[in-house]
């Protein structure tokens, strides 16, 4: 998509009511809508960052109707979305990005629209500037590949524990005391984080099952932890913990062995629903017989 122009950029102010940030009008002079990148950043998403309307043509003005104004009347329908913001990213079509006063909120499916904290020139950093990695990841035996399952995000932020900035961190606030965001994976693997008190699964479903009480420590002080609607339950097999292979998109979910989707009454009709309306099928793997386990995370 070509760069906005400046009578269309004044057009949209004016429909809003409020001046768009600087900085953001020169973005969408170079391209009227792209991708807003935040996958090493805050909230770890990738956002479309929304165009404003182009009166060139029909074509362009039928590919642009859904632009910021748009969206911002829509979000200004919700309760939570603060007065004097602007909608500047969606997800889907869901508004899920606003500006107000040069600061961000996001909308966090039904808990509604919080501020983050973060400034919009300081949202979706440049890769480049994220600090440098020097060393490899560290490895988790129940959780595998955490970058894949998008527990572990490139990050720009300094791990509380180890007061480092490592350039990876935990997408997820753990359990325990005080407020310990943006830990790095090195401090979870090393039992660092579980020293101030982190834990990131809930241990009843390993206790309940039989796993050993070593095995459990593992998995709830030194594994990354997983997301979901529901308190996760980190699924038992032959009196071990499993192994998390991550959530599966409808095409997984159905491409999963008929045996096992009837074992959790996972037809195809309820997969496709359960999915598309915000819940998850979240997989696992026995590692003594090679069985299949799913968590369903109803939302």
């Amino acid at each position: 998509m070509t760069g906005a122009r400046d009578e269309d950029l004044d057009r949209a102010e004016q429909v809003l009511g409020v001046a768009l940030p600087t900085w953001w009008r020169d973005r969408l002079r170079e391209r009227n809508g792209f991708d807003w990148d935040d996958r090493a950043g805050v909230t770890g998403v990738l956002y479309r960052a929304l165009p404003v309307r182009d009166g060139s043509d029909r074509k362009r003005m039928a590919r642009t109707a859904q632009d910021i104004a748009w969206h911002t009347e829509r979000a200004q329908a919700e309760d939570s979305f603060p007065a004097g913001a602007v909608v500047l990213g969606a997800l889907g079509e869901m508004p899920a990005v606003a500006v107000r006063d040069d600061q961000i909120w996001v909308r966090r499916g039904s808990l509604g629209w919080e501020p983050l904290g973060v400034v919009l020139a300081d949202f979706a950093p440049d890769p480049a500037t994220l600090p440098p990695v020097t060393q490899e990841l560290p490895v988790f035996t129940f959780h595998p590949d955490p970058v894949a399952t998008g527990m572990i995000r490139r990050s720009p932020n300094t791990c509380p524990s180890c007061d480092r900035a490592r350039g990876w961190e935990y997408v997820k606030t753990p359990y325990g005391r005080g407020c310990l965001e943006h830990l790095c994976p090195w401090c979870i693997a090393d039992g660092s984080a579980a020293q101030l008190g982190a834990s990131f699964v809930d241990d009843l479903p390993l206790v309940n099952g039989g796993v050993a009480p070593d095995v459990v420590a593992v998995v709830c002080d030194r594994t990354p932890g997983i997301t979901g609607w529901q308190q996760e339950v980190w699924q038992v097999c032959c009196a071990d913990a499993c192994v998390y292979l991550g959530p599966l998109d409808v095409a997984g979910a159905l491409d999963l062995p008929e045996a096992v989707r009837n074992q959790y009454g996972l037809s195809s009709d309820r997969a496709e629903l359960l999915i598309e309306s915000g819940g998850g099928v979240h997989r696992f793997r026995c590692r003594h017989c090679g069985d299949e386990q799913l968590w369903i995370d109803l939302p």
